[in-house]
Order: structure tokens, then sequence, then C-alpha cells
């Protein structure tokens, strides 16, 4: 007995992951939707999972605009949380992510894509009852060059919400950069550049103006 967590992507990827400063990470089709289904076959909590994160899209408000696109896989290990039993971390996962900050509110920032060298780890949520409007939620983080110096690092959390047609929801995302000393030099929230929006799971997150996310879980 598993539980699993199945979400369909049909945005492709590979192409946008090489793109440079001066391009548009994502043009995703406006219709573009993932179809989650959430199956729970034991009430037993796995004491490990293996799962992905996927997709691609862009936070848009005003003039602000970021863009991203990646995919990270691994195992993960349950790391249980005073708010919720349902997370699995784990560490060193497989994968890629770029964000491309095309216009936000930090000029040291503005204008700068990231590309990922190194995966760090991998986080994974589940909400404690079947929803097909709540998928699942996943965090990254990732080190690697901002405008081609090394040393950065992202966090990128994302709660997928599973169909837009059968939700009416879009998946939400946060996004976070860190120059080679530690400090945290923009931040989606902080910023005050995207509205937040409450998710299903977690909090303080902007829903995706194009695109889809696709979190996935299995046993």
């Amino acid at each position: 007995m598993t539980w699993r967590l199945r979400a369909a992507a049909f945005l492709t990827i590979a192409a946008v992951l090489t793109v440079g400063c001066d391009s548009d990470l994502a043009r995703p089709a406006k219709s573009s939707t993932s179809g989650g289904e959430l199956a729970v076959q034991t009430n037993t909590i796995p004491a490990s999972v293996y799962g992905s994160l996927s997709g691609g899209g862009q936070n848009r408000e005003g003039q602000w605009k970021i863009s991203f696109a990646g995919q990270t896989r691994g195992h993960a290990l349950h790391a249980p949380v005073d708010r919720t039993q349902n997370r699995w971390e784990g560490h060193n996962p497989r994968g890629q992510w770029t964000v491309q900050f095309h216009e936000v509110s930090e000029p040291a920032v503005s204008g700068g894509t990231f590309k990922s060298t190194s995966m760090e780890t991998i986080v994974f949520g589940l909400h404690p009852t079947p929803d097909p409007t709540c998928v699942g939620a996943s965090t990254i983080t990732a080190s690697g060059r901002f405008n081609g110096s090394p040393g950065w690092a992202i966090s990128f959390h994302v709660t997928d919400h599973g169909s837009r047609g059968r939700s009416g929801l879009t998946d939400r995302v946060r996004v976070s950069l860190r120059d080679p000393g530690g400090t945290e030099v923009y931040d989606s929230e902080a910023s005050g550049d995207f509205p937040l929006e409450g998710g299903c799971l977690g909090p303080h997150k902007n829903h995706i103006e194009a695109g889809n996310l696709t979190v996935r879980i299995d046993t």
C-alpha cells in the first residue's frame, strides 16, 4: 500500500534551461494546466518518498516580472514539524533550475539570471486529506551562478493546486536569492513586488500568471 501523488505537466522545459539573460525565460501557453490526482491508500505516513518538482512559468504584477523553469527529483525522508506531519526532506537531489529576474524592485537583481550548478535540498509536503485542488508543495534550495558569478543560491517554494480548470486556482510561488556571503538580496515576499496570496499548503506566495508547476510524490 502506498501514497501516490500524480500530476501531469504539459510545459516543455528543456530548451529554456539554456536561455541567456536577455531572453524571456518562459512563454507558456495561457491554457497550460496540470491534472492533479491525489490517492491516499494507507493511513501510515511513509518513512521515505521519491518525488519531483518540475515545470515553469512567470510571476507578473504591473511592471514586475520573474520567470522560472526547471526540474528537481530525489529521495526524501520523513521530517515532520510542529505544523504538519506530512513533510519529507531530502539532500543532494538531481536537477537544474533557472530563474530570470526580468524586472524587480531591487536594482542589483533586476535584469539578472540565476542558473543552478548544484541542488542542495528538496522538501515535499502533502495536505492531510485528499484534495484535487491541493496536490502538494515543494521547496528546493540550489547553488549556482548569478549573471555568471559563482557562489549564489536560491530558495524556491511551490504549491501545486492541480488543474486550473478543475480547481479554479493557479499554482503559487515564492523565490529568494542569496549572495555568496549568504545575505538575502531579494525575496519576492519581502520585496512587496507581488501580492501575497494564501495557499492550501504554506502562505506568502504569489500565483503564477502563466505556466504550470507539478509536484509528484511516490513511495
